[in-house]
This record gives structure tokens, sequence and C-alpha cells, in this order.
């Protein structure tokens, strides 16, 4: 099959698999995306957007004993995100204290969920949750800590609205600001991977994409760069202007 604009591999997603002449696995491959696509789910994804995304409201927390600088790092690479594609999000840094009632739940949530100082993800992310229906103004919970997590050093949700930082005793800058811009494109939903996965399945099987897919991304695993590359920075855009199309709810500056 001749190689194919980034324009046209969208519009294939479009298309009836069982109309494409592709071979077995490639077909399979295909119907996959095409299927979660059309599928009720991924219309309810859209109709039911949680309530910190409608609201577009992301607050950093600082767990006392984490050092301030890491914090106010994490802040400027989610900043550097909605920068970068001009979004009308609010990212505010809220540093707790002791005579703020809200301290306490956190602080308690932190006590039940850490164990030789490593933070059970799932059981933090429940409290959070909890805690996010209790209260009327909605935002995305971003914790910073220096407990270690027992997914990875950082773990986000969009549907509940949380990122969690177990940095440990990492003291490099740059990369936690890599980092935290990396989780925040998690946060708002966008889940796919590294166009790197995408030269596997599609590139692999002659449907390249008229890039190079060597360079480095922000978005790989590793977010060893604050770099998104050229088919992941488009492919995020389009994902936002899908929301604001298919839901009402525009997420860009304007």
């Amino acid at each position: 099959m001749a190689k194919l604009t980034f324009e046209q591999v969208r519009e294939l997603f479009h298309k009836d698999p069982q109309t494409l002449h592709w071979h077995p696995e490639e077909k399979q491959t295909y119907t996959k995306f095409h299927d979660y696509y059309q599928s009720g789910y991924y219309k309810d994804f859209i109709r039911q957007l949680p309530g910190w995304f409608v609201g577009k409201k992301i607050v950093i927390f600082k767990i006392p004993g984490t050092n301030d600088e890491i914090a106010r790092t994490v802040q400027q690479g989610i900043w550097d995100l909605i920068q970068e594609f001009n979004l009308d999000f609010d990212v505010r840094y809220y540093n707790l204290t002791s005579s703020d009632p809200l301290q306490a739940s956190i602080e308690s949530f932190m006590r039940s969920s850490v164990a030789n100082g490593t933070l059970n993800t799932q059981k933090m992310i429940s409290l959070l949750v909890n805690h996010s229906y209790s209260q009327k103004e909605k935002y995305a919970y971003v914790i910073v800590t220096a407990s270690r997590l027992t997914s990875m050093i950082g773990h986000a949700l969009f549907r509940e609205g949380i990122i969690l930082f177990g940095l440990g005793a990492n003291r490099n800058l740059t990369f936690i600001r890599n980092l935290a811009k990396h989780e925040a494109l998690h946060l708002l939903g966008f889940n796919f991977a590294h166009h790197s996965v995408i030269k596997s399945y599609v590139e692999g099987r002659q449907i390249g994409l008229p890039v190079h897919y060597d360079g480095p991304c922000n978005h790989s695993q590793a977010a060893f760069t604050g770099i998104i590359c050229p088919v992941c920075k488009q492919a995020f855009t389009y994902y936002l202007q899908g929301l604001k199309q298919a839901s009402g709810i525009n997420v860009f500056r304007r």
C-alpha cells in the first residue's frame, strides 16, 4: 500500500474496516481503533466530561515535607503544556498550611496510603475521588510527594482528575518539569502512545506518515525532553478539537 498523509490516515478511521483490502493482522489492528471510535463508550466519554475538565481548573498540592522548588517545577511543567497549546486552564499552586482544613484531609489520605515510604497509588486515588465528590468546586488534584508510588514515578487519570507524583529524592528539575508536561497530556485525556507505537503498527505495514520518527518527544515513555514532536502535537490538537465539536466545551483561549 502506498504511503499516506496524516490526514488520509485520519480519514481511514471513519471507514468500515471490512471494506479495506489489508493483510488480516493489519485489518485487525485497524478494526480495534475503528470500533473504539465508533463505540458507545467513546460517545459516552464525550457526553460525560468530568467536572474538573469542564471547569478548566488544575490545582497543585505540595505535601508537607516535599521540596517547594520541586512542586513549583511541577506547576511550571504543566503550565508549559497549557501555554504551548494556548489552552484555557487555570493552573494554581496550593501550599498546604497547618491552619487549612484541606491539609488535614490530604494528610489523612497520605497516612492511610503510605507504608514504608511507598504510596499506595490506588488507595490514594480512591480517597481523592471520594473527597472530590464532596466538594462543590471541581478541580483536578495534582499531588506532589517525596514518597515513592506503587505504580510509577508519575500517574495521571483523566476521568478522576488526578496526577500523583512520587518523586522521592529526585532533584533533577529539568526531568521533573518534562515529566509534569508529559503527565499533563494524560490528565487532559490524551492517552494514546507516542508515535513510535503508531510507527510499529502503521508504518511497519507500509502505511507510513511523512515525518521522521527518530526524533525526541515529550510523549515518549521516558519523557526525556520538553519537546512534543509534530505528530503528537497534531494528534493532541485534533483530539481537543474533536472534544470541542462533540461536547461544545472549548478548552482553547479565545
